[in-house]
């Protein structure tokens, strides 16, 4: 009498949010992995476990400002759809104040942005949002 022993297929999903320990391996990213084992019958007998990975990939999102309390790094955590973390990195770099200058002047008096001045001096204004990146401006009068 002949007889054949079939060989037992087996198989799992097993779902992580970054990583996960199979047959004794650490894997960080959605793969399959398979472990072969030797069955009552004599005959190999292999378990498959689908690793499913549902982590986000880190997004880094680069911007600038006019604030300079606003520069710098932020690191903010998420949660995405699959419960995983979802981690958004944020640079802020400052844009640069532009700077000009005006000299000013009269025999008695002179008209400096709509203000008479009688004496020497100098002084600035500033011209809030009025740069070309959209920044402040700030004008020394003289």
């Amino acid at each position: 009498m002949l007889t054949i022993s079939n060989q037992i297929t087996t198989s799992n999903n097993q779902t992580a949010c970054d990583s996960a320990q199979v047959f004794g391996t650490w894997y960080y990213a959605s793969q399959s992995v398979s472990q072969t084992y030797t069955a009552t019958s004599g005959c190999d007998s292999v378990h498959t476990v689908n690793l499913i990975n549902y982590a986000s990939p880190t997004t880094t999102i680069n911007t600038t400002t006019c604030d300079a309390n606003l520069v710098g790094t932020n690191t903010t955590t998420f949660s995405n759809v699959n419960g995983c973390d979802s981690v958004v990195i944020t640079n802020t770099t400052l844009l640069p104040t532009a700077y000009g200058s005006v000299s000013v002047s009269g025999c008695d008096s002179a008209l400096a942005n709509g203000t008479w001045y009688y004496a020497s001096t100098s002084f600035n204004d500033t011209l809030n949002n009025q740069a070309a990146n959209g920044c402040d401006s700030i004008v020394t009068y003289g």
